[in-house]
């Protein structure tokens, strides 16, 4: 692996922590991505999250970093993980739609020399096996015609999907569960969030929210409701 990336030895990792009971946000830490990247590297890391950081999460500006990136060809994006190290699909100097971009343990941020060796193997395996010279093929009696019976009358099922789903697998849902209930008609989804904040933060938080809705043009269709 050190060797397909191109690297002489493994590189030392920066950690950054964060408690969420125990934050206190102040100036230079707005907020848990900024105190994050700040702990891993400084103002420069500050700085790649873009200005919209103080107020929105940053997967979007990142998002867009890692399209222009695919685009531009010094990266590769990949997804599904096989057992033989290559992926289900790739994207390399390509346009990528960033719905194709999550930040989930499924989906990979590879380097160009990386995807250009995955690439070079699929182009060298045959397409097709070779087929049985006629000589060699073994003859068949032709099967018996079977009787057409008649099919099961068509009929619609409306499904409904409730229950409680941990924060972990969030990210997994638009990559797993969305893709497969999209394949059926008259799709809707609600939400019901529920969080509990320090009196002190409450105000400031739901401002963010807003703009965030305002930005997704949620706002007149998701409420925020104080208990």
């Amino acid at each position: 692996m050190i060797r397909e990336a191109g690297l002489a030895e493994v590189p030392e990792a920066k950690v950054g922590v964060f408690v969420g009971h125990a934050w206190d946000p102040q100036a230079g830490k707005e907020t848990p991505w900024i105190d994050i990247a700040r702990q891993i590297a400084g103002d420069a890391g500050v700085a790649c999250l873009g200005t919209a950081a103080k107020i929105t999460p940053p997967g979007a500006v990142l998002k867009a970093k890692i399209v222009e990136f695919v685009g531009k060809g010094d990266f590769g994006l990949a997804s599904g993980a096989r057992s033989d190290g290559t992926f289900d699909r790739d994207w390399f100097e390509e346009l990528v739609s960033p719905d194709e971009v999550n930040f989930d343990a499924n989906v990979f941020l590879i380097t160009k020399a990386k995807v250009k060796a995955l690439r070079s193997r699929s182009q060298e395996r045959p397409l097709v096996e070779d087929l049985p010279k006629p000589e060699d093929r073994q003859p068949t009696e032709p099967e018996p015609p079977l009787e057409a019976k008649p099919g099961p009358t068509s009929q619609t099922v409306t499904l409904n999907l409730r229950g409680s789903i941990p924060p972990e697998i969030w990210n997994r849902l638009g990559t797993k569960l969305i893709p497969k209930l999209r394949s059926g008609s008259e799709l809707s989804a609600q939400v019901n969030f529920s969080m509990t904040l320090d009196g002190k933060v409450v105000a400031s938080f739901e401002t963010e929210l807003r703009q965030i809705l305002e930005e997704l043009n949620l706002a007149h269709k998701v409420r925020i409701e104080k208990v």
